[in-house]
């Protein structure tokens, strides 16, 4: 028979349980999984302002998967802001007069990124390859390009 490389049981003292992971860390976590926001229309500071068409839904939780293969830390609470601001301002991109930006975009981005950690840079990649879809969906649905704003008001 092999010795035991531990001590005794009597040596160590009672058994004591040890949770597998810190429970306040743990919690934290979970309240903030009970945050996150299932449709990417209720991702910004305002929730349900836009709600997105099924297909953008899928394109962007494939999208994110994508994503999250490449850089583990991204979570869909810091992501989904990002889509939900492209939604936002998609229709706006293609008027030349309501142009939103990079700068411009920079700006609203602390006020409506909501509970997204993600800095402008990472979230401006987000937007811009949203777009990219918001067109291409647009095209494929027969809706034609984005619809662009008159500069002149209605007359009386």
């Amino acid at each position: 028979m092999r010795p035991s490389l531990l001590p005794s049981a009597s040596a160590r003292g009672p058994a004591q349980l040890q949770p597998p992971f810190e429970t306040r860390a743990f919690q934290l976590q979970f309240e903030r999984l009970q945050r996150a926001p299932v449709r990417v229309g209720d991702c910004l500071a305002y929730p349900s302002m836009f709600d997105g068409p099924d297909a953008f839904e899928a394109w962007c939780v494939a999208d994110f998967r994508r994503r999250r293969l490449e850089d583990a830390s991204l979570l869909w609470v810091d992501a989904c802001p990002a889509y939900a601001l492209a939604l936002c301002t998609h229709a706006s991109r293609a008027s030349d007069r309501l142009r939103l930006a990079s700068d411009e975009l920079s700006l609203l981005w602390p006020g409506l990124r909501g509970h997204s950690k993600l800095c402008w840079p990472v979230a401006g990649q987000l937007v811009s390859s949203s777009w990219v879809e918001l067109d291409r969906l647009s095209l494929s649905q027969g809706y034609g390009s984005p619809p662009r704003f008159s500069a002149s008001l209605p007359s009386a």
